[in-house]
């Protein structure tokens, strides 16, 4: 997987002397001598590759107040960009950069220091590298850190440059075959990640491992009382080749149920359920073109959550702010369950795309959002949703 500055064939590491610095055109030069090799010697050296100037505005001025808090110490700020004149020189203008600001359009710089992504690389007056800086850009206090103390202010950087994720990453360390390995969790820190030979689900519980391999909401199932619903585990399986998804989601499903003795059965049950109509008028319609303004969003927030089984859920007041573009009605009601107390059902016999999207005021800071969501949807929507009971399709588990 190639980075921002294409395949990386080299990493250098942290100990390891600093490669030339790659460009075509300076920028900005901070005195009146040119650039030259020597110049990463003699000093702490403070070099940022990163590509995209004149769209981070924000990252400038912070930069050019690193600068400017370093002003007569022995350390030298070094910005190498890949952006075209066209649109840099323009933000130039009007948003001067301190310090050295160097024109690589070919990303040499980044490539040579094995950068697939944009960090800052700091080099000792030694010309050795001292470390790479994790985050998006260089910080104050590692910095000054390593300009009070090289040794302990190394130990604040990554002795070599991050890679971008990969798929593989994640592929568990087991021999390729259809079994399911199922253990309990060995981190608080869960995940979900897949490959087309592999999955991987990391920290799950039993009710959210089902409702992951079954694409349903786990508000739509029921699992026996005997079942720990707080208890946490490792799924995975490694195949000997690679599977449609549908299979391995079958092949884990089946995995999953032989573990804890479970049987499903799809049934129509009767259940507190919140029913959604459309009295008054349609929501807006999703452009005909998804590429057009309004189409592809989804976003939503609640509020004052209550603890059920292993959930945190919420009942349909507590939505700050929803929002699906392009999306049916069944679509929108499938999302707004994620984080709610029952299920959502569909009586507004609307067909078509829809933008759906309500929105919280302003507030001022320090004040909570109003717990008026169902009046919002009915204001800004036309949608009227209440609570009620209806015969809900629900995956049911008993023991074998």
């Amino acid at each position: 997987m190639p980075g921002v500055y294409g395949k990386i064939t080299s990493r250098p590491k942290a100990g390891e002397l600093a490669p030339e610095v790659s460009f075509s055109k300076v920028l900005h030069n901070p005195g009146s001598a040119a650039w030259s090799t020597a110049n990463l010697s003699g000093q702490l050296t403070v070099l940022y590759p990163f590509p995209y100037i004149s769209g981070n505005p924000e990252l400038v001025d912070k930069w050019n107040a690193l600068i400017q808090q370093f002003a007569g110490k022995p350390v030298q700020f070094v910005l190498v960009t890949g952006e075209k004149d066209s649109a840099l020189l323009p933000f130039l203008e009007k948003q001067p950069i301190g310090g050295w600001v160097l024109q690589d359009l070919d990303g040499e710089t980044g490539r040579a220091y094995g950068l697939e992504m944009p960090a800052a690389v700091l080099i000792g007056a030694d010309r050795l590298i001292l470390g790479f800086e994790p985050g998006i850009r260089p910080r104050e206090d590692v910095v000054s850190a390593v300009l009070g103390d090289r040794e302990s202010g190394s130990a604040l950087l990554s002795a070599e440059a991050r890679r971008m994720p990969r798929p593989q990453d994640h592929r568990p360390n087991f021999a390729p075959s259809y079994e399911v390995h199922i253990a309990p969790a060995h981190s608080k820190n869960g995940g979900n990640f897949a490959g087309s030979d592999y999955w991987s689900l990391q920290g799950f519980t039993v009710m959210k491992l089902l409702a992951e391999v079954w694409g349903v909401n786990a508000i739509r199932m029921q699992l026996p009382a005997s079942v720990d619903t707080a208890a946490r585990y490792d799924v995975a399986v490694v195949l000997p080749r690679a599977e449609e998804r549908e299979e391995i989601l079958s092949l884990i499903r089946r995995g999953v149920e032989d573990y804890f003795h479970l049987a499903a059965t799809r049934e129509n049950l009767l259940r507190d359920v919140y029913v959604l109509t459309a009295p008054d008028r349609k929501p807006p319609a999703a452009p005909a073109d998804p590429f057009a303004g309004g189409g592809g969003f989804a976003f939503s927030s609640f509020i004052g959550a209550i603890v059920s089984g292993d959930s945190e859920v919420h009942d349909i007041h507590a939505v700050t702010h929803i929002g699906l573009g392009n999306a049916s009605v069944d679509e929108f009601c499938q999302m707004l369950e994620r984080g709610l107390d029952r299920p959502v059902v569909n009586e507004t016999k609307l067909d078509g795309s829809f933008n759906f999207e309500v929105n919280a005021p302003t507030l001022a800071l320090q004040k909570m959002p109003p717990y008026d969501f169902v009046e919002r949807l009915r204001e800004q929507l036309g949608l009227v949703i209440v609570p009620g009971q209806r015969n809900v399709e629900t995956t049911v588990y008993r023991l074998r």
